[in-house]
C-alpha cells in the first residue's frame, strides 16, 4: 500500500528483575515482541 513507508527509529527495552516473578502477560509480550520485532523492523540487527 505505501512501500517506501518506514516506522520511525527509536529504542525499546523492556526490563525486569531476573530473580522475581514474571507476570504470565509480561512473559507473553516479551515473547510476542521478539517474535514481531524483524517482521516490523525488518533493518534492526537480527
Amino acid at each position: 500500500m505505501m512501500p517506501k513507508w518506514h516506522f520511525r527509529t527509536f529504542n525499546l527495552s523492556v526490563v525486569h528483575l531476573g530473580n522475581r516473578y514474571i507476570p504470565q502477560s509480561v512473559r507473553v509480550f516479551k515473547e510476542f515482541a521478539t517474535q514481531m520485532a524483524p517482521t516490523l523492523f525488518p533493518s534492526l540487527p537480527a
